[in-house]
């Protein structure tokens, strides 16, 4: 079984399109700050 994780920083409240079509099909995402 494959786990992914998707790790995003510094998104100082925003996220972009392109990192959310990045993430999209992780099981999990980390935001670290």
């Amino acid at each position: 079984m494959t786990f992914r994780i998707g790790i995003i920083s510094d998104t100082h409240g925003l996220l972009r399109p392109q990192a959310l079509r990045c993430l999209a099909g992780v099981d999990h995402i980390i935001h670290g700050g």
